[in-house]
């Protein structure tokens, strides 16, 4: 058994593999949310590990080292992470933020690591995400990445590079994974859920994301609801918040209001089938400086979505200020 990875990873995959001689000691994976870095990363730091990988760099998967990998007990792998667990990391994946932080204490204990002998050919550091390290944490691992144990090797898994330091961007050598085209991602999806081309859409072409969404329906039926613009019924907008949380109630709207802008200054929509005459009059009375003032208030609700506040009364003023960026 061979580990995978996704049809559209191949060539970020023997760009590794032709390198792999030269190979540089920190390679940083960046890429969207839902194009299966952490997977790649997972791959890549086994295969590196494998006693008897094949002709294009893929991990055999029977011999101990694979074993070892396998069960998250190999002695010369260290996973440095907010998350305790891979259910933590799964759920991670599916948010548009990172609620935790890698701290100076794990990295400390990393260098622990890293002074032990390998037991077998390298050392293998995965950090995911790597956007996820405090101030300190970061400073501590820029020292070993300037001078790094020898057989030794980094992978840092990024959302987002622009929330990474320069001088850790600098030290690693960047391999970005694209998302798959439109018809790639659909393929896979239908082979993998039959999840179709509206979710793919919905999840801005990423296919992960839109096999993991669960609740499309839901989020479809507040859309339905804040189509209606002035004449929103409020309390059945409510009750669809509700039954969606805040946190995916507020990507809900700023992925609706995202498209609605990009309509009213003339560029196509991104997450929506929009075709339909009906948003045409909430269009024509959508106020723009309102709207913008609405989406930066957006961040304050997300913000304290955890909140222990009277949920109810936070969705009525978010509709209720929705509404009111429409003018009769």
């Amino acid at each position: 058994m061979k580990t995978s990875i996704y049809p559209w990873q191949i060539n970020a995959w023997e760009l590794l593999h032709d390198n792999k001689n030269r190979l540089h000691h920190a390679i940083l994976l960046s890429g969207e949310r839902g194009v299966g870095k952490s997977a790649f990363a997972e791959s890549f730091a086994q295969a590196l590990l494998c006693s008897n990988p094949d002709d294009q760099g893929y991990a055999c998967c029977v011999c101990s080292s694979c074993h070892w990998f396998q069960s998250t007990s190999h002695p010369d792998f260290m996973l440095v992470s907010p998350y305790t667990d891979e259910k933590e990391l799964v759920e991670e994946r599916k948010l548009a933020s990172t609620k935790k932080l890698i701290t100076i204490e794990q990295v400390r204990t990393l260098g622990d690591f890293l002074s032990l002998s390998s037991h077998q050919k390298c050392k293998v550091v995965l950090i995911n995400p790597a956007e996820g390290m405090n101030p300190s944490a970061t400073n501590a691992l820029l020292k070993m990445l300037e001078e790094p144990p020898q057989n030794t090797f980094f992978i840092l898994v990024t959302n987002s590079t622009k929330q990474l330091l320069p001088t850790v961007r600098s030290r690693c050598h960047e391999v970005h994974i694209a998302k798959p085209a439109p018809i790639v991602a659909q393929d896979w999806l239908k082979s993998q859920s039959g999840v179709g081309a509206q979710e793919l859409r919905y999840s801005g072409g990423n296919p992960l994301l839109a096999k993991e969404m669960l609740n499309y329906a839901e989020c479809m039926s507040l859309v339905q609801s804040l189509s209606q613009g002035r004449s929103m019924d409020v309390p059945i907008a409510v009750s669809r918040c509700i039954s969606l949380g805040m946190e995916t109630c507020v990507i809900v709207l700023q992925k609706w209001l995202h498209d609605l802008l990009s309509i009213k200054l003339g560029m196509p929509a991104h997450f929506h089938d929009v075709s339909d005459s009906k948003i045409d009059k909430a269009l024509q009375e959508m106020d723009l400086d309102k709207t913008f003032e609405f989406l930066n208030q957006l961040q304050f609700f997300k913000k304290f979505s955890q909140h222990p506040l009277n949920q109810e009364l936070q969705f009525e003023a978010l509709c209720i200020n929705y509404s009111n960026l429409f003018t009769r």
